[in-house]
C-alpha cells in the first residue's frame, strides 16, 4: 500500500510475501500523509529500506502489530517502522527504526473490515527530545546541491536543515524553480527546543521563480545579505510562505522583494525598483510570526510589486535608512493583509512606516501597532501609514498623500515588551505618560480625559490624532482646584485634531514640526482655554487646513483662492510665546480662527499670524507684543477675512522695514510676499486691556523707540528737575548765611567758620548725591 498525502487506517490485515524493490515491503507512507495500523501483521515481505512499514511524514500511529521474518536491503530496518529523514541522497536514506513490540501476530485467521468505532487510545510514535529524527544539512553546499539534483516537480520536497546549524551563503542565490503545477518545496529548521537555523552573508540567499510553485520556509534566520535575502519572482499563481523566521542585519535595496520576473526585468543589483514594475500579478507572500530587525536597506524592507503581501503577528523594529519605511505597496495589483504586527523605533526616510503608492490596497489593518518610529521627511511627516496621492509620483523633493493611524493601543504579539509597553494601563483617575494618553483616546469609548495635576508628558515622534466629536483634554485638578501646570513637552507634533475638541490648562512645549495640526472640516471647533504655546519650531505652531497637501503644497499654493472648507480653532485666554517658525505661529489655510483674551509676544517667524484661502479672524481683547516678523505681523491675503478687531493692543512688534507693524490687508491675489500692495490696519486699543497683562521691558533687538525708552526718558527728566530746584534752594541758602556772618565778622572765628561751611557744604552734596 502506498498512501501519498492521505489518510490511511490498517486494521486486523496481514501482510505476507510482499515485495517492495524500491521502498518497503508493506506500506509507505509519504508527503504529510498519515497511518493508523492496528493487530496487523507483517510477515517475509521485502523492501529496499524497510521491510514492513516505511514513514516519510509527521504522522504515524501503531499498537499491536507483530512483524517477523522480513527483509531490508538498506539500511537493516527488516521487522521494525523505519521513520526517514527528509530528502534522498545517493548513500540512501537516514532515519530511525522503530520496534514492532507484538511477539505473536493478532490478526484473526479470516480478514475482516475496519470496525465502525475507531480503536481508543492508540499509541503515538514519540522519539527521544535528544535525537533528530530527518535526514538533515549543515552546509550551504550540500542545501545547493541537494536542491539542484533531488528536487522533484510535481509533488512535495521537504529539504530539513540542521538545528543550530550556520550556513554561510555563498555569492549566488539558491533557486528555487518549478513550472509543473503541484510542486511544494519546504525548507523547515527542525528542533524540538525552538532554536533557529542561520543563512548568513552572501549576496542573496533565495530566489523563488515559475509557475504554480508553494514554497515554506520554517524557523530559519536571515542575516547579513549584501543584495537582497530573498527574491519572490513567481507569477501570480504561485504562493510562499515564512513561519516563525527572522530577518537581520540586510543590506541592500531591500530584505525581500517580490515581483513577478516573467512580466518585466530581470533584478540585479542596478535594477530600479520600477523597472520591475509591470501590470500583471505577482505571488503571493505571507509572513506569520516573523521579525524584521536591524535591516539597513534602501528602499524598504520589504518591497511588494503587484503581489499579495500578508503580514500576521510580526514586528519590525530597528530597521533604518529606507527610502520608503518598512514595507513598501507598488503598483496597482499590490494589496497588503496587516494583522497584530508591532512597528518599533524604525528609522525612515520617506514618510510612512507603510508606504501605499497610487492605486495599491490596504485590504486589512487590524490591531497593529507602532511606538517610537521615525521619518526625516519633516514637511510630509507621517510615521504609520502612508498613502500617495492619486495622480502623485514621489520624488527627492516630496510625497504627497494622506496618512493614516495602526489602530492598536499597544502590541498584541505575546511575550514582546516594548520599552514596557506591555504594561500600559488605561488610568481611571489621569495620565501621566504620553503613552497612556495617547492609549485611552485611541482605545477608550469616554470622552473626557484628565491630565494628572504637574505631570509632565514627554512626546514622541507621534501625534495623539483625534477624530470623535466632543472630546475634551484637560488638566487634572489638585484638592479641588488647578495648581501644577500640565505640560507636553518634546516630539515632533502634538496633537491632528479632525473632530470637535476642548483643551483646557495645558502647557505645549518645543514640537519639532507643529505642535497643533488642526485638520478637521469646516463644522469641527477645536477650543484651547488657558493654553500656553512656548519653544516651538518647525513651520508653525498651530497649523489649520483641511486639505490632504501636505506643508509643501500648502505654502506652494498660499495664495490660491481654493474653496474655504477647515474648521474653526479658538483659543480663549491663551498665550502663545518665545516661539520661532519659519512660517508663522498661527497659519490658517481655509479656516475660521478666532482668538480672545489671548496674548501673542516675543514670537519670530514671517508673519506671527497670517491668513490664507478664504480664512477668516476674529481678534477680541488680544494684545501682541515683542513680535518679530520678516513680512507683517498680522497679514490677511485678499481672500480672507478679518471679521472683527475689537480692543485689541499692540507695541514694540517688529516688521521688515517695508512690512507692515499691525494687520496688514493684501490688496490684489496675485500678491507675493516681497512684493505686495495693501493697507495696514491699525490695533485698535492704546492699552492692552487684559487685567494681567504688564508692559514688556525695551527688546534690545528692536528697532525705533518704545514705550520703555519713553518711560525712561520721562522719568530722567523728572529727575533733573528735582536736582536743579533743590540745587537753587541751597545757593539761596548760603548766601543768606553769608550775609549774616558779615554783620557779626568780628565775633566769629574765621577758621571755625570755614570748617563749619565747608562741613555744611558736604553734608549738602551728600544729600544731593543721595537724590541722584
Amino acid at each position: 500500500i502506498a498512501n501519498l498525502k492521505g489518510s490511511l487506517n490498517v486494521f486486523n490485515c496481514k501482510f505476507k510475501s510482499n515485495k517492495g524493490i524500491t521502498i518497503a515491503g508493506g506500506i509507505m507512507e509519504w508527503f504529510d500523509g498519515s497511518i493508523l495500523v492496528e493487530k496487523s501483521c507483517f510477515t517475509d515481505n521485502y523492501g529496499m529500506h524497510a521491510g514492513s512499514i516505511y514513514v516519510k511524514g509527521h504522522t504515524a500511529t501503531e499498537t499491536e502489530n507483530f512483524s517477523n521474518n522480513n527483509e531490508a536491503s538498506d539500511p537493516l530496518c527488516k521487522n521494525g517502522l523505519f521513520l526517514a529523514g527528509a530528502s534522498q541522497y545517493d548513500g540512501g536514506p537516514k532515519g530511525l527504526c522503530v520496534t514492532i513490540a507484538r511477539n505473536e501476530c493478532g490478526a484473526e485467521n479470516a480478514p475482516t473490515v475496519q470496525p465502525t468505532v475507531a480503536p481508543t487510545l492508540p499509541m503515538r510514535i514519540t522519539l527521544p527530545p535528544s535525537h533528530t529524527p530527518f535526514e538533515c544539512v549543515d552546509s550551504w553546499s550540500t542545501l545547493k546541491s541537494l536542491i539542484a539534483t533531488k528536487l522533484i516537480e510535481g509533488i512535495k520536497n521537504v529539504f530539513a536543515i540542521c538545528p543550530g546549524a550556520v550556513l554561510l551563503a555563498g555569492e549566488d542565490a539558491i533557486a528555487l524553480n518549478a513550472t509543473s503545477e503541484g510542486t511544494d518545496i519546504r525548507l523547515e529548521c527542525y528542533s524540538e527546543a525552538g532554536e533557529s537555523c542561520l543563512i548568513k552573508g552572501g549576496r542573496r540567499h533565495f530566489h523563488i521563480l515559475g509557475e504554480n510553485v508553494k514554497v515554506t520556509f520554517r524557523n530559519i534566520k536571515f542575516e547579513g545579505s549584501k543584495e537582497v535575502s530573498i527574491l519572490a519572482a513567481a507569477d501570480g499563481e504561485s504562493s510562499l510562505m515564512f513561519k516563525s523566521c527572522e530577518w537581520t542585519g540586510n543590506k541592500g535595496p531591500s530584505a525581500m522583494l517580490i515581483y513577478h520576473e516573467m512580466l518585466g526585468d530581470t533584478y540585479n543589483v542596478e535594477s530600479s525598483i520600477f523597472s520591475l514594475l509591470y501590470p500583471g500579478k505577482s505571488m503571493e507572500v505571507y509572513f506569520d510570526s516573523c521579525s524584521f530587525t536591524a535591516n539597513k536597506v534602501t528602499a524598504a524592507v520589504i518591497v511588494n510589486i503587484g503581489g499579495t503581501l500578508g503580514l500576521s503577528s510580526s514586528f519590525f523594529q530597528s530597521n533604518e535608512d529606507a527610502a520608503r519605511g518598512c514595507i513598501q505597496n507598488e503598483g496597482a495589483d499590490s494589496s497588503l493583509v496587516l494583522r497584530d504586527s508591532c512597528f518599533f523605533e524604525n528609522y525612515s526616510i520617506g514618510p510612512g512606516m507603510i508606504h501605499l503608492t497610487d492605486g495599491a490596497e490596504l485590504s486589512v489593518n487590524e490591531q497593529n501597532y507602532g511606538y517610537d518610529n521615525k521619518v526625516e521627511d519633516n514637511l510630509n511627516y507621517c510615521t504609520d501609514i502612508f498613502s500617495l496621492r492619486t495622480g502623485e509620483v514621489c520624488n527627492s523633493a516630496a510625497c504627497l498623500g494622506s496618512c493614516s493611524t495602526f489602530d492598536a493601543p499597544r502590541c498584541n504579539i505575546p511575550g514582546l515588551d516594548l520599552h514596557g509597553d506591555s504594561e500600559i494601563t488605561d488610568h481611571s483617575s489621569c495620565h501621566d505618560t504620553w503613552m497612556s494618553l495617547r492609549s485611552a483616546i485611541r482605545d477608550s469609548r469616554t470622552n473626557v480625559f484628565v491630565i494628572c495635576n504637574g505631570a509632565v508628558l514627554q512626546a514622541d515622534d507621534s501625534a495623539i490624532i483625534v477624530s470623535r466629536n466632543d472630546i475634551t483634554i484637560k488638566c487634572g485638578e489638585l484638592n479641588g482646584a488647578a495648581s501644577a501646570p500640565c505640560m507636553i513637552k518634546g516630539g515632533r507634533s502634538h496633537f491632528q485634531l479632525k473632530g470637535s475638541i476642548l483643551l483646557k490648562g495645558l502647557t505645549f512645549e518645543a514640537a519639532e514640526f507643529s505642535s497643533i495640526v488642526a485638520k478637521g472640516s469646516s463644522d469641527s471647533v477645536a477650543t484651547f482655554q488657558e493654553c500656553i504655546w512656548r519653544k516651538h519650531s518647525g513651520n508653525a505652531t498651530i497649523m489649520i487646513h483641511s486639505s490632504d497637501n501636505e506643508v509643501t503644497d500648502l505654502l506652494q499654493s498660499a495664495s490660491s483662492s481654493s474653496a474655504a472648507s477647515a474648521m474653526t480653532v479658538f483659543l480663549e485666554d491663551c498665550l502663545l510665546e518665545r516661539n520661532e517658525v519659519t512660517f508663522a505661529a498661527i497659519a490658517n489655510f481655509g479656516g475660521n480662527l478666532r482668538l480672545m483674551k489671548t496674548v501673542l509676544r516675543r514670537n519670530i517667524g514671517f508673519g506671527v499670524i497670517m491668513a490664507f484661502q478664504h480664512s477668516s479672524l476674529e481678534l477680541s481683547e488680544t494684545c501682541m507684543t515683542q513680535n518679530n516678523a520678516e513680512n507683517s505681523i498680522v497679514y490677511m491675503d485678499i481672500s480672507s477675512t478679518l471679521i472683527s478687531n475689537d480692543n485689541t493692543f499692540g507695541v514694540d512688534n517688529q516688521a521688515d522695514s517695508e512690512g507692515c507693524h499691525e494687520i496688514f490687508m493684501a490688496g490684489s491675489m496675485a500678491c507675493t510676499f516681497s512684493n505686495c500692495e495693501g493697507d495696514c490696519e491699525s490695533f485698535e486699543s492704546l492699552t492692552c486691556p487684559l487685567p494681567s497683562y504688564s508692559n514688556p521691558s525695551k527688546n534690545e533687538d528692536t528697532k525705533g523707540m518704545s514705550m520703555a525708552v519713553l518711560a525712561g526718558i520721562i522719568s530722567g527728566v523728572v529727575v533733573g528737575l528735582l536736582i536743579f530746584l533743590i540745587l537753587t534752594l541751597y545757593c539761596c541758602r548760603r548766601k543768606k548765611r553769608r550775609k549774616r556772618r558779615k554783620e557779626d565778622t568780628f565775633n566769629v572765628n574765621t577758621t571755625g567758620t570755614t570748617a563749619g561751611l565747608e562741613g555744611s557744604f558736604q553734608d549738602d552734596e551728600i544729600s544731593i548725591l543721595s537724590l541722584q
